[in-house]
């Protein structure tokens, strides 16, 4: 992508780009087109035509030219599992093998085969993030959020005793 980019970057002469070829990196390269595709995403997820004051389809237009089509506007709603970048990556596996992978394989949803480390794995990660919810859940109040319950514990004793003395 830095190559293309700086074939395409105008000559030295051209005062619109201060900038020398030298002094552009792989790593500025990156941070910049990863901040206009998240303006973009913002953009089309308020349905503006900019974002933050920049006309944003200006920069999709020029970027779409180095991605070579358009960005992607919502993440990816499957997952690719680690098993299956393997398998492409190498096709020549022995039958054997492939036998008995099959055999502990799950049918999920009659779709996705499902490994049991894979499953295991899931299920591990599940229970991490449903306990630090529930630790989430059991930490302190903030100072004035305990300041703010004492304060109203405090008005509704008040109230009773006023019922009371009358």
């Amino acid at each position: 992508m830095l190559a293309l980019f700086l074939k395409k970057y105008p000559s030295e002469t051209n005062e619109e780009f201060p900038h020398v070829k030298e002094d552009i990196t792989q790593a500025n390269l990156t941070t910049k087109m990863k901040a206009i595709r998240g303006k973009y995403r913002n953009a089309v997820d308020t349905g503006r035509r900019s974002g933050h004051g920049r006309v944003v389809l200006l920069y999709l237009e020029l970027c779409e030219k180095v991605w070579g089509g358009s960005p992607a506007t919502t993440t990816i709603a499957s997952d690719i599992e680690t098993n299956e970048l393997e398998d492409s990556a190498s096709p020549a596996t022995s039958v054997s093998s492939s036998l008995d992978e099959s055999a502990d394989v799950q049918e999920v949803d009659g779709s996705v085969a499902i490994t049991p480390t894979v499953k295991q794995r899931r299920d591990l990660l599940q229970t991490r993030l449903q306990g630090h919810r529930h630790d989430r859940m059991k930490q302190k109040l903030p100072a004035e959020a305990q300041w703010l319950n004492a304060v109203e514990e405090d008005k509704q004793l008040k109230k009773k005793l006023v019922i009371v003395t009358y």
